[in-house]
């Protein structure tokens, strides 16, 4: 996402951006736990594939920031 972000020229929308992940069953994996709406919206301009399981307001407390600014209200 940072190399997308920085390419199309809007780095500044990085500032708005939240990933919450938790670890995956190996080394390699992680499993997305949280998108805010920004990120989403990055990750459909991307042209990356998109399946909604939930929705919820705030990420799980037991997800770890993975990329961009913390969640704030």
């Amino acid at each position: 996402m940072w190399p997308y972000r920085l390419n199309s020229a809007q780095p500044r929308r990085l500032n708005h951006i939240s990933i919450y992940t938790a670890r995956g069953t190996s080394r390699d994996q992680s499993r997305l736990l949280y998108m805010n709406a920004d990120a989403l919206s990055v990750w459909r301009e991307m042209g990356m594939r998109v399946t909604i399981i939930g929705e919820s307001h705030r990420p799980p407390r037991s997800a770890m920031l993975s990329f961009g600014m913390p969640f704030s209200e």
